[in-house]
């Protein structure tokens, strides 16, 4: 199981308390007068949880570019 699978993984088994931190992150944030945009994207919650599972997931599935290319690079 590479990384990525296990980032994932985290992410899901850790739901809740990334959640609960993150509600703390937008607490001192407000309190700090962020910027409202910056707020919105700091913000997480389940959908955007399951969008970043995804991502990882999808990056998973790409092949590896290493190597792949006939390119040298040096003398």
């Amino acid at each position: 199981m590479g990384f990525e699978k296990k980032v994932a993984e985290a992410i899901e088994n850790n739901r809740e308390e990334i959640l609960k931190a993150n509600q703390i992150d937008i607490k001192v944030g407000k309190e700090n007068n962020m910027p409202a945009a910056l707020i919105d994207r700091l913000m997480l919650d389940d959908q955007r949880l399951d969008g970043i599972i995804e991502g990882v997931n999808t990056v998973i599935q790409l092949p590896d570019p290493i190597w792949r290319s006939k390119k040298k690079y040096g003398p």
